[in-house]
């Protein structure tokens, strides 16, 4: 049994090429848009919206392929009028909630 050099050489870089990306495009998750209540992630959470899912952090976009896509666009419907009902953007601190694009949903 002969064995070439170059065959296996190949297929090992094949094999750790696969390993190394393939993970990170089947998990890799897109932008969504959110509204976060502010004083709940500034005072209470301290995490200043930057958790993942929680009470105070609602999706309202679908997925973007990149986040000033995904910035865009939600700002777009978060500053309509029925929106801006829901989620004031202007009042006290107790009231505003705030939009942001993020990958932790």
């Amino acid at each position: 049994m002969i064995i070439k050099k170059g065959g296996i050489m190949k297929k090992l870089i094949v094999l750790i090429s696969l390993l190394l990306f393939i993970p990170n495009i089947g998990f890799a998750k897109a932008y969504k848009g959110y509204v976060a209540h502010y004083w709940t992630a500034f005072a209470i959470e301290k995490d200043e919206g930057n958790g993942g899912p929680s009470y105070y952090k609602h999706y309202v976009t679908k997925a973007f392929n990149n986040k000033s896509d995904c910035i865009y666009y939600t700002q777009r419907i978060t500053e309509t009028p029925e929106m801006e009902k829901r989620y004031p953007i202007y009042g006290t601190v107790y009231q505003v909630w705030f939009m942001g694009c993020d990958k932790r949903w």
